[in-house]
């Protein structure tokens, strides 16, 4: 089967399938790609890869281990915001993590519930391309907080659609709860996402925290305005599945704040809340719809 053939049947349905399970995932081929504790690897994310509608290349490596066996797995990246899925026995949901290691890069820590091979996927949040290392240890230092990633070069990426979504007089200040829907008949991004946005207006020096929380999807959150030099971008930061993007102005103007799913085609209830002093993000972890 030749690689395009295999891009339309692995690539085109993984946004909508993912929600019902790892399996299409699981399809991705790790070729030579092995990693286990003790390796420290570069690699480049990009060309060759599958791709998403959306941009996103994805990029399947397997990892030995056995039952029992703590691993720490990093993917760190100068070039694109770094995402990481894990599958395989044992795990009745995948693994993610989007901003747990270092700047704008991943973690994911495991106990192996089962002996391996299971299969990680490594990937970046909108379309970006580039250079990467790829860490494997036993053990860890710190993780860091997720709200340091401030963006990675866009390169080739679709992220920029997001100043495209209307705001339609919507607007965001320090202490409000706002209930909404995402929904398919929404502004689409292009890989099918539906997003919604709302302006900040912003004083220079001032720091707000803006949450993304669902229970029907996992929620993640773009903001742009004048003074930032890259798109902020945040996945996981209010802990679960939840988005958080912590501003710091950097001069009085009016700001951009999208609301979207990872995923495309998802859509639900979600509550945005806005905070000088948020509180602590929730201590789960992120099992995708």
């Amino acid at each position: 089967m030749g690689a395009g053939a295999a891009l339309a049947i692995v690539a085109a349905p993984l946004a909508a399938q993912y929600a019902s399970g790892p399996s299409v995932l699981s399809l991705l081929p790790t070729t030579d790609r092995v990693a286990s504790a003790g390796t420290d690897r570069t690699g480049r994310l990009g060309e060759g890869d599958y791709v998403l509608p959306g941009g996103q290349a994805l990029q399947a490596w397997q990892v030995r281990g056995r039952a029992g066996e703590g691993l720490v797995l990093e993917l760190t990246s100068e070039d694109f915001d770094a995402y990481l899925y894990m599958l395989g026995p044992g795990l009745d949901e995948p693994q993610t993590d989007d901003d747990g290691s270092t700047g704008c890069g991943a973690r994911i820590d495991i106990v192996l519930p089962a002996d391996g091979p299971y299969t990680l996927v490594l990937s970046s949040l909108s379309g970006q391309a580039g250079e990467y290392r790829l860490r494997v240890a036993n053990e860890a230092g710190p993780r860091q907080d997720s709200d340091e990633c401030m963006g990675a070069d866009t390169g080739g990426g679709w992220d920029w659609a997001v100043d495209d979504v209307p705001t339609d007089g919507r607007t965001l200040v320090d202490g409000d709860v706002v209930e909404d829907q995402l929904s398919l008949d929404d502004h689409q991004l292009p890989d099918g996402s539906a997003a919604k946005a709302w302006t900040v207006l912003g004083t220079a020096g001032m720091t707000l925290s803006i949450d993304m929380l669902s229970d029907d999807f996992d929620s993640i959150l773009y903001a742009s305005g004048p003074g930032l030099s890259d798109r902020l971008i945040d996945d996981d930061g209010a802990g679960g599945c939840n988005a958080r993007l912590t501003i710091t102005f950097p001069e009085d103007g009016e700001y951009r704040v999208v609301a979207s799913s990872i995923f495309g085609g998802a859509a639900g209830a979600f509550t945005l809340r806005v905070a000088a002093s948020p509180e602590p993000p929730a201590a789960q972890g992120c099992d995708p719809r």
